[in-house]
This record gives structure tokens, sequence and C-alpha cells, in this order.
């Protein structure tokens, strides 16, 4: 993965000084190219710590790293050109998808997941077809799990602070109301809510407790369409093979 796609992946989670440096950095790559940390840092206003952090953030052991992982994807991008057929859009999104998810946040979802009362997944649309999946692959590894179709879910369905909401929707604002709802109950009734999504400014961002934001086709700024469940699908593999993991360390 190239060091734009990291930073892309990694936004979601980039603090005022990240999002500071990351503009800098996209702004000004012959800068980037040539400059060293400390110039770079006298230029723009930033902290050379900052740089050096942000850096490493992406998974480089620095400023250095970084800036030769840049020149070795400017040098591989004059070589070759962009995917010509579905398929490799595809393998190329598919490569993009491991690394939208902080091993830390992968942990902290994982363990909240082991350790609920029970599981509620529910999804939109298509998305619906995503929480299913999800709550099958649950119930397989004998996880406490059930699927609520987005016009059933309810304050009066008997959930707790000890439960999970897992909502997966790509931009949808169809969840606005119950989350409004939930927000309203007392503390024991409002359970742990996880948001996976594909947008960055979906509005139900900020009335979840986690969220998880994958790439598809229209954030990365492909040319060719893609199927947006396929992200989730993969996601939810990914997801599944952690709490098979975690399950067999419990058992």
């Amino acid at each position: 993965m190239n060091p734009f796609e990291q930073m892309q992946i990694k936004q979601g989670a980039f603090t005022a000084t990240d999002q500071q440096v990351y503009e800098a950095f996209i702004n000004n790559v012959d800068a980037v190219l040539r400059a060293s940390a400390t110039s770079l840092a006298e230029d723009f206003g930033i902290s050379q710590p900052a740089i050096t952090r942000f850096c490493q953030k992406l998974g480089y052991r620095g400023f250095s790293d970084f800036r030769s992982a840049v020149y070795q994807h400017h040098k591989s991008a004059g070589e070759s050109s962009s995917p010509s057929t579905a398929i490799e859009w595809y393998c190329k999104l598919l490569q993009l998808i491991p690394a939208a998810m902080e091993d830390a946040d992968m942990s902290l979802l994982v363990e909240r997941l082991t350790t609920s009362r029970r599981i509620v997944t529910t999804g939109f649309h298509k998305s619906a077809l995503s929480a299913q999946l999800l709550n099958f692959n649950l119930l397989k590894l004998g996880i406490i799990s059930s699927f609520a179709p987005y016009d059933q879910l309810s304050v009066d369905q008997g959930i707790t602070d000890e439960d999970t909401l897992v909502i997966f929707s790509a931009g949808s604002r169809v969840y606005k109301d119950i989350l409004d709802a939930l927000a309203d109950t007392s503390d024991e009734r409002k359970p742990h809510i996880v948001l996976i999504t594909m947008s960055r400014k979906n509005p139900l961002n900020a009335k979840v407790n986690q969220v998880v934001w994958l790439p598809n086709y229209q954030n990365q700024n492909y040319s060719q369409y893609l199927e947006t469940q396929v992200s989730f699908m993969v996601f939810i593999d990914l997801l599944t093979s952690a709490l098979a993991q975690r399950t067999s360390q419990q058992s």
C-alpha cells in the first residue's frame, strides 16, 4: 500500500495536528521529496516531533522512511498504469481494507463483542445483508446475537448497557431517530453502539461509541464502479477470524 493510500485510510483517526501535517504533505509533495523534517516543520509551522509521530502512525519508522516510500511510489506510478479491469480494481480496493482499522481498535471491538450480554446487528437496504452475515457468523461462534431490520429497532426491545448494537450503514440517515431515542434513555438502557460505514461525514458518527470507516470505490475516487457491500463482507471476514481466535483462546 502506498503512503497516500495509508494517509487516506488513517485519516478518520487523525488529530487536529495530524490533519495539519496531512494537508501539508498532500499539497506539497515536491517539498516532501526534497526537504528534511526540520525544514518542513519550519516552512509549515508544524513541530518536527509532530511530523515524526504522524509518519509513525502510518507505520513508518520516521520521516525519512516515509519520504523514501513517497519516492518509490512516484517512481513506480510513472512505470505502471491504472487497473484496466473490474477484477484489478477490486484487488486494489481489497488491499486497503485490512489497514482501515488500527490493531488496537480491532482488539477493542473483539473484546466488546465477546463480552457483551448479546449482540444486535442491523442494516438498511443492501447493508442488511452484511448485518445478517455478521449475525450468522457470531451465532456460529457461540456468541448470542440477533439481526433486527432497521424499521423494527426500538428502545422497548430490552436492550441494556451490557449489549452491543452493530449498525451497517454506508451513509444513510435512517438510524437517526432510534439513536436519538436511545440517547434519551437511562444509562442502564444504552447499548454500546458500533457504526460500520463508508462515509467520514455520516451524520450518525457523533451518535455512536465506535466508528469503523471502510474504503469503497467512491471514497477512493475510483473511476470503476465496485459493489460497496464487498468492503463490508471482507471486513466481516477479518473480524470473524479475530473473534474465532479470541473465542478459541477462551475455551
